[in-house]
Order: structure tokens, then sequence, then C-alpha cells
């Protein structure tokens, strides 16, 4: 568990705080390579597939740990998908395709 150190240090105009950093659309977009449109769509859709978010008083943010965890959950396994195709090893070296 995180101390009160281990909090990164925030800058305000009543001078620092510490507590996590909440980026906006634009800086979480910019994090996951993908356009602040693609962020606002997944908010507004029904299916709710991006990732968690924040609304402070009508701001959106993001925590870095919901954006860690958005990626981590929609990580691709390939070991995952080999097996479950009937393609992967046989014995420690060997490759078999649906065999």
């Amino acid at each position: 568990m995180k101390g009160k150190r281990d909090l990164p240090r925030v800058r305000t105009t009543v001078g620092f705080i510490r507590g996590p950093r909440l980026l906006t659309t634009e800086e979480a977009a910019q994090l996951l390579a993908i356009r602040p449109a693609t962020l606002e769509w997944w908010r507004v859709s029904t299916h709710r597939s991006g990732p968690n978010f924040i609304r402070i008083g009508g701001q959106v943010r993001y925590s870095m740990q919901d954006l860690n965890n958005f990626v981590e959950r929609e990580t691709v396994r390939c070991e995952t998908n080999l097996t479950r195709a009937g393609i992967g090893p046989k014995r420690s070296g060997e490759f078999s395709l649906n065999s």
C-alpha cells in the first residue's frame, strides 16, 4: 500500500499537494495514442467499452491507474488465443496446427 510520501506532488494555485494526478481527456488520449473523440464516444456509448473515468463538477478526468487497468484488460494474450484455436506446442519445442 502506498503511503502519503509515495504520492506525486501536484502543483496548484495554492501550492503543492500530494495526490494522484488526474488526466484530461486530451492527455489520456495522447497517452493511449487515440483521438480524444474516441474516449468521448466510449463514455457515451451504451457499451462503456473505454477506461473508467471520474466526473468532477462536469469535468471528466482519468487516473493513471484506470488507464493502466484498461490497457491490461484490453491486452490480447497470444498464447491464450493460440491455445483456443488449437494451435500450440504439443511438447516442448514442437508446434502443431490443429493436429
